[in-house]
């Protein structure tokens, strides 16, 4: 728990330093993860606060739990980066991010309980595009410095229901893990 309240603590803490001209979000949805053909049922966080009108901090956490053969599982992601947005044009634009990575994984066996996490710094590169006033798409590639890390290809669509509220489907695809999520965002 304490890995994932770091994150949302920090993410709140600094909104107080933020102009409240800039928009920032945030999102929480549902998360469905399918790593070498097993299929993990979970959530997702993530916020996104504008230090500037380019220059953003990122942070996201998600996690996924199984039980195969009755034994509980829980895999998950947290991750605290800076995003950099280029706007080529009113439609488009070109984004670059950097951050760090930690993936936990844990299973309870009986009475005995294991754990692993590994961190890695994760680099990102992605454009976005307007289709409609409402709606828009962006596609990108994240990788990281682990060799263990399988580069990962993005893909999202969201759309506005209000001025603050939309609903976002994303998807990322490796060799070895799927994964989709739908969620609702705040645009405060």
């Amino acid at each position: 728990m304490t890995k994932i309240t770091l994150p949302l603590v920090l993410f709140v803490a600094t909104l107080a330093y933020v102009p409240s001209a800039l928009a920032s979000n945030a999102s929480a949805g549902l998360s469905n993860a399918t790593i070498d053909g097993d299929s993990l049922n979970g959530f997702s966080f993530s916020g996104q606060l504008n230090l500037s009108e380019q220059l953003t901090l990122d942070i996201s956490t998600k996690q996924w739990d199984a039980t195969p053969l009755g034994m509980p599982i829980t895999l998950g992601t947290n991750s605290v980066g800076v995003g950099y947005e280029f706007p080529t044009s009113d439609l488009f634009s070109i984004n670059f991010g950097l951050g760090r990575l930690t993936t936990t994984a844990s299973a309870t066996v009986g009475q005995f309980k294991t754990s692993i996490s590994r961190s890695t710094t994760y680099y990102k590169a992605g454009v976005s595009a307007d289709i409609s006033e409402k709606t828009s798409v962006s596609v990108g590639l994240v990788d990281a410095t682990s060799a263990d890390y399988q580069m990962d290809t993005l893909f999202s669509v969201s759309r506005r229901m209000s001025d603050d509220v939309g609903l976002m489907l994303s998807a990322s695809n490796s060799s070895d893990t799927n994964s989709y999520e739908l969620s609702l965002t705040y645009e405060f």
